[in-house]
């Protein structure tokens, strides 16, 4: 079994041309599918893209990337994100969003492009509710 631990897939009806990264338009969850299949990779860990970019975007995102557990639950394992600048009060309600009723598999970010340390306070709140949840990061 191949399961590819980092891939990322745009999930957003938004026009991405700001933010995509990879020169493409929206993913469509069967051509992912299909690509993986054509590759002989049986699962992969999926975050997303545009919500690394631009923060406004994390809810929608978190909630676009539950939406794959529709039908690929055995294949597709999607990763939520936060902004560790909001206030402790937001990251942990995300969180727990994200755990329980979002039921995401774990945290991803990427501070180069979030935009925020490591070592930021917002991160050590993450890691609280993260071990708190059971939730990698």
């Amino acid at each position: 079994m191949i399961v590819d631990a980092h891939t990322h897939i745009i999930v957003l009806n938004i026009d991405e041309s700001a933010y995509n990264p990879y020169g493409i338009k929206r993913d469509d969850v069967t051509d992912y599918i299909k690509a993986y299949d054509q590759n002989g990779v049986s699962a992969c860990f999926v975050f997303g893209s545009l919500a690394f970019r631009d923060s406004s975007l994390i809810k929608k995102e978190n909630d676009a990337l539950a939406g794959l557990h529709d039908g690929y639950s055995e294949r597709l394992f999607p990763w939520g994100t936060v902004n560790p600048s909001w206030s402790e009060k937001e990251i942990r309600k995300e969180i727990e969003r994200i755990a329980f009723e979002l039921k995401l598999c774990g945290l991803k970010f990427v501070p180069i492009i979030q935009g925020f340390p490591i070592s930021s306070s917002g991160m050590d709140i993450v890691a609280s509710e993260a071990e708190r949840l059971n939730l990698p990061v």
